[in-house]
């Protein structure tokens, strides 16, 4: 019987530290899965935060483009509207000045003058040897 005692004790302190590693451990898991969530979950929403602020981001930097090169053409279409009339004018004005000495000088007068007839003549024969050779 002396040795039952000591046994049943050493069975007893087995059994209370079997118990008790197994309680702390049970904690221990429980806690970290706890913790896992509240991080898991925080992460997530962070996640998700971002995708929306960068979805957000893109949005607005479209938008920005946009309007910068709307506004790139337009004012390249009126720089080109604004040079065509310019030089619209200038025909025309050369146009209008041209009718008004040949109206002053009449026609042959002013083919005269210029020696046209000459050079019409010239060209005719140079595309003439051209074509036909010497």
């Amino acid at each position: 019987m002396s040795l039952l005692i000591p046994v049943i004790l050493c069975l007893g302190f087995v059994y209370a530290n079997v118990q008790a590693t197994s309680t702390l451990s049970n904690w221990y898991y429980d806690t970290s899965q706890k913790e896992d969530e509240v991080i898991s979950s925080t992460v997530e929403t962070d996640v998700w935060t971002t995708f929306k602020l960068l979805d957000v981001f893109i949005v607005e930097t479209r938008q920005d483009a946009t309007t910068a090169i709307e506004e790139s053409r337009n004012k390249q279409l009126e720089e080109s509207k604004a040079y065509i009339e310019v030089v619209v004018s200038g025909m025309k004005e050369q146009v209008n000045q041209t009718v008004t000495d040949l109206e002053k000088e009449g026609f042959d007068a002013f083919v005269k003058s210029r020696n046209i007839g000459d050079e019409i003549e010239q060209d005719v024969t140079t595309m003439l040897v051209e074509i036909l050779g010497d």
